[in-house]
């Protein structure tokens, strides 16, 4: 019991930990670009010693990563539906959070962080969405691999679309209208992909069927 107890005590020691770093990282980059932040400045704001640091991150840009990819999967998560369906209302919310989480970011951030920021934002955007979309598929009953082309092609196309958005001249186009915009192909392209898995799983079965036959008759 005491064991249990102690794994217990020192589990929530790191958590918290981590979590203090990672909070006072983010709270130090508003106010002063990534580059010129150190790592004292950053254990000093979260009042842990250099070591604890080094126990959990090589250095601070790992730290950035998993604060900005900790930051995305939790404002994702949040805005969406807690359902877990593979819908077209759900992915419709997946851009608009997705967009309005980029946005929020790079206002955050200081301008003179984001150039060498937008690389690690990009990366941890990328696979938050599809982390998000592979877990809305994982119940679908088309084959493993089918499933995984699907999650692919749907959080590559809203990757692909909110980026475009973010780097946009027009600051009129709202993330709405780029919703509506993205939409019609996106689902298009899902029916396409759908399409395709499912001449896969017939071609399985009448394979297994061809193979039954020739066993039963053999």
């Amino acid at each position: 019991m005491s064991e249990n107890v102690s794994t217990e005590s020192v589990d929530l020691r790191i958590q918290r930990s981590r979590k203090h770093l990672v909070g006072a990282l983010l709270k130090l980059i508003q106010n002063q670009p990534l580059q010129k932040i150190s790592v004292r400045d950053i254990t000093e704001e979260a009042m842990v010693n250099r070591s604890t640091f080094y126990a959990h991150f090589t250095d601070k840009y790992d730290l950035f990563k998993t604060a900005i990819g900790q930051r995305m999967r939790h404002d994702l998560l949040t805005g969406l539906d807690r359902s877990d369906a593979f819908t077209e209302t759900n992915l419709r919310t997946l851009i608009l959070v997705s967009g309005n989480l980029m946005r929020k970011i790079s206002e955050d951030c200081q301008p003179t962080s984001m150039g060498e920021l937008v690389p690690l934002i990009m990366t941890e955007m990328q696979n938050s969405i599809l982390e998000i979309v592979l877990e809305w598929v994982s119940s679908m009953t088309i084959p493993k691999t089918q499933r995984r082309k699907l999650a692919i092609f749907t959080a590559g196309a809203i990757f692909g679309s909110v980026v475009i958005w973010g780097q946009q001249v027009d600051e009129e186009q709202t993330i709405e209208d780029l919703v509506d915009q993205t939409m019609p192909f996106l689902v298009e392209g899902i029916d396409i992909t759908l399409s395709e898995s499912l001449r896969a799983v017939y071609r399985m079965i009448y394979i297994y069927q061809a193979v039954a036959y020739h066993c039963d008759n053999g």
